[in-house]
């Protein structure tokens, strides 16, 4: 190796050192075994210390499965930050869009809210056995699992999230959210 190559090399190291915040260059943001099903179905983009998913909430009760023709459309923005060999996120935005698609001539798409959401644990996303990743804000929740999220459009201030569909048996329950017919096939 020529000098050259060696200090590119060296510099090279030195600079992920400063991204990742180790000096192996490891960065454990590399891998998020949390988001491996969701990068499966196409749903994830991910550059250089950030993640993008692109989600549809159009399961709203628990019947026969069936998508509803409407639905909130989620693009949630994950900044990523590494802390040594954990990877945790140093900020959360959620856009979210309500839509209805009931047929020809439905009503146009809502406004699209954009928020800064917190996430609730300081979770390790490189931990391989991370089972839940909880985003908040005052009245709105989002929940990643490994093979689904629920988006709770409406809830209290740190009420229990209930991650499961509602039933007609839950109307007086507080904190169902909606999920995506598109996870749970």
């Amino acid at each position: 190796m020529t000098r050259r190559a060696s200090t590119a090399a060296l510099l090279a190291t030195l600079a992920l050192a400063c991204v990742t915040g180790r000096k192996d260059g490891a960065d454990p943001c590399a891998r998020l075994p949390l988001l491996a099903r969701y990068e499966e179905r196409g749903v994830v983009q991910r550059w250089e210390g950030s993640v993008r998913l692109h989600l549809l909430a159009d399961l709203h009760q628990a019947d026969c499965g069936t998508p509803d023709c409407y639905g909130t459309e989620l693009i949630v923005a994950l900044d990523l930050r590494s802390d040594g060999p954990a990877c945790r996120v140093a900020r959360a935005r959620v856009w979210s869009t309500d839509y209805a698609r009931c047929g020809p001539g439905g009503p146009p798409p809502g406004e699209t809210r954009i928020e800064a959401f917190r996430e609730a644990t300081a979770a390790n996303l490189a931990d391989p056995h991370l089972d839940r990743l909880e985003l908040r804000q005052r009245s709105r929740a989002l929940v990643l699992l490994p093979q689904a999220f629920y988006w709770f459009d409406s809830t209290e201030p740190g009420a229990p999230l209930n991650l499961r569909l509602a039933s007609d048996a839950d109307a007086t329950t507080c904190c169902f959210g909606a999920t995506s017919s598109a996870m749970s096939q």
